[in-house]
């Protein structure tokens, strides 16, 4: 017989029989069924061997999930129902440690809803297993289905937060249900000593007799959640204020679709990260009703809000990286309003981390609202004249004195009309004389202006400028190419010389480069004042 085949022949049985998995030991088999991804797939292991038959319901881990929603999807988790209630019960009935569970996942669809999928019944005794045997995190995410108005409807009548010293994750999505928080839970001490991650959504507090509201509040804190490190809040009703004195672990904040909530006052000295999406907060003149963040190491901020209906007028904030973009300044006040209240607001938290700016001045003074910027080096400034005109000199020139530490400053001017403000009693180019004052610009070097206007105030902003420029500034005007005629350079000749060149292609188009650097003589009259010779 040929010696390969009889090899083959003696080794092939003597492989097959060799079984390296069952030989292993409880522990370690349960620490391998860990790591499948539904409880689906840890049951089909029994018929891999009789040691697997039993073991399947001792996992550390238990996954509960249906995909995308289809109608397959709907009768596979009708189905799915009964059969998490039978896994939890029997798991609740074997006592001891053997009952608990590392992790819990009961996730049905979402993209639809389907009321029949849960009962409150089976719910609520979900929530009662995981009170009693989840050690690790806990997920537990209900069908739901949002109105017009993008709130949750309700499709849950009723639902407790469950309390557990040992979660260290919990998401619940409660399809709408009116949320109770124990009054036992928010009084306790360090009532979630081990949880670091929190995400609650589409659920309804009590913000009345029963004060749900203020016990989640005091449920987040740093009293019950000393170690709590992510946040999130989503499509939550009943929540008129928001305070959170929160631990310094604290790290990230987000806040979606708070419907009814207008206050938010939150201490939170480690947050990094913050993020309001679809809230309409109150940003008025009461220092108590009004929001209030204190968070000094905040280095990423994001405020969003759309007007219901998709009208116009929304609001899109973004701080990230010591960055600042497209940030929205009216220079003319709506009687009444707000007007720059919320980004005064949203520049004053992230004031002491902003290294660039980037601005769109739209239509004074309400500039006063806005805070000193001691740290942007960076400035840039969209301006966008409304359709009834006005002048923007004066209410730019307050801003770049509120960043007195700039490096470089570029300003590009949108509108090529070439109508000013008519209007006697208008307070857009107040106070009189501004471009007369002195403003600190010792760190600019570079001034970049496109689409530059030769106009009234653009000229008095150019001559305040240049007035002010320290040693070495660069000064460079972009003019559009068919208008470069129009632009007579000795009303710009100040304290140094312009040349120019061109056509060359800029944001505006082909545009006319003109390039103003300090005289000679000059220079020499600053050397002089600092020996003390003049």
């Amino acid at each position: 017989m040929d010696s390969k085949k009889m090899n083959g022949a003696m080794t092939s049985p003597a492989v097959a029989a060799v079984d390296l998995i069952s030989g292993l030991s409880d522990d370690v088999l349960l620490h391998i069924l860990g790591f499948l991804p539904a409880a689906s797939d840890v049951a089909r292991t029994s018929v891999l061997s009789t040691r697997w038959r039993h073991l399947w319901e001792l996992s550390p881990a238990l996954r509960f999930a249906v995909g995308p929603l289809s109608d397959a999807d709907v009768a596979a988790a009708r189905r799915l129902v009964p059969a998490v209630d039978s896994v939890l019960a029997r798991r609740d009935a074997a006592g001891g440690a053997d009952a608990d569970v590392k992790d819990l996942e009961i996730s049905f669809p979402h993209d639809r809803a389907a009321d029949d999928i849960t009962t409150p019944a089976s719910v609520a005794a979900w929530l009662r297993f995981a009170e009693r045997r989840v050690t690790g995190a806990f997920t537990l995410e209900l069908p739901f289905e949002l109105d017009m108005f993008g709130r949750s409807r309700r499709l849950l009548p009723h639902a407790e937060l469950p309390r557990s010293a040992r979660f260290t994750a919990m998401r619940l999505a409660l399809g709408g249900a009116d949320l109770a928080v124990p009054p036992a839970i928010a009084a306790r001490a360090a009532a979630f000593p081990a949880l670091t991650d929190v995400h609650l959504s589409h659920a309804r507090l009590d913000g009345g007799a029963r004060g749900d509201d203020l016990r989640l509040c005091s449920l987040l804190s740093s009293s019950c959640c000393p170690r709590l490190r992510r946040l999130r809040l989503s499509h939550v009703g009943g929540l008129p204020t928001l305070r959170l004195d929160a631990a310094a672990t604290l790290e990230e904040l987000h806040l979606r679709h708070l419907t009814g909530t207008w206050c938010l006052q939150v201490d939170a000295p480690g947050l990094r990260s913050l993020a309001v999406e679809e809230t309409h907060l109150y940003f008025g003149p009461e220092p108590e009703a009004t929001t209030r963040i204190a968070a000094p190491r905040l280095d990423a901020l994001t405020f969003r809000y759309s007007h219901p209906g998709g009208g116009s007028g929304g609001i899109n904030l973004r701080f990230n990286g010591g960055r600042v973009e497209e940030l929205r300044l009216a220079s003319h006040a709506v009687h009444g309003g707000t007007n720059n209240a919320v980004a005064a607001w949203f520049l004053r938290q992230c004031a002491a981390a902003a290294d660039r700016l980037d601005l769109i001045i739209e239509h004074e003074d309400i500039m006063k609202d806005i805070p000193e910027l001691l740290n942007v080096t960076d400035l840039r400034m969209n301006v966008e004249v409304s359709m009834s005109p006005h002048r923007a000199g004066a209410s730019l020139a307050k801003l770049i004195a509120k960043c007195c530490k700039a490096e470089c400053l570029s300003i590009n001017i949108s509108d090529q009309g070439r109508n000013q403000c008519v209007n006697s009693i208008c307070i857009c180019d107040q106070p009189e004389g501004w471009e007369k004052e002195t403003i600190s610009l010792e760190c600019l070097r570079i001034v970049e202006i496109s689409s530059f206007l030769p106009c009234e105030d653009q000229i008095r902003l150019m001559h305040l400028l240049l007035s002010n420029a320290p040693r070495g500034l660069t000064v460079t005007i972009y003019k559009q190419y068919e208008d470069a005629k129009d632009l007579d350079l000795g009303i710009l000749g100040f304290r140094g010389r312009w040349s120019y060149s061109g056509p060359e292609y800029h944001r505006s188009g082909f545009s006319v480069r003109y390039e103003w650097t300090p005289s000679k003589r000059r220079k020499v009259v600053e050397m002089n004042k600092e020996e003390g010779k003049l």
